[in-house]
C-alpha cells in the first residue's frame, strides 16, 4: 500500500457514536474534524483510510483522561 495523502472530515460529514466508556467526555469516541490517512494498493487500486496519527494520540488522550 502507498500512503498517497490525507482526507479532512469535518463535522458536516461525520456522526459521532456514543461510548459508555468515555461518559464524560460526551460519549463520543471522535469528534470532528479529523483526518484519514489514505492508502492506495498499486496492484488492484483498492484505496483504504486509516486515522491519522494525530487522531490516534487523540483518541488515546481522551481515554488515559477518562481512567483518571
Amino acid at each position: 500500500m502507498l500512503e498517497t495523502g490525507q482526507q479532512i472530515v469535518t463535522a458536516e460529514q461525520f456522526q459521532p457514536r456514543v461510548s459508555k466508556l468515555l461518559a464524560s467526555k460526551g460519549g463520543k469516541v471522535l469528534e470532528a474534524p479529523f483526518a484519514l490517512t489514505v492508502y492506495l494498493c498499486p496492484s488492484c487500486f483498492a484505496v483504504q483510510h486509516a486515522l491519522s496519527e494525530s487522531g490516534r494520540d487523540e483518541i488515546v488522550r481522551r481515554m488515559a483522561e477518562e481512567k483518571e
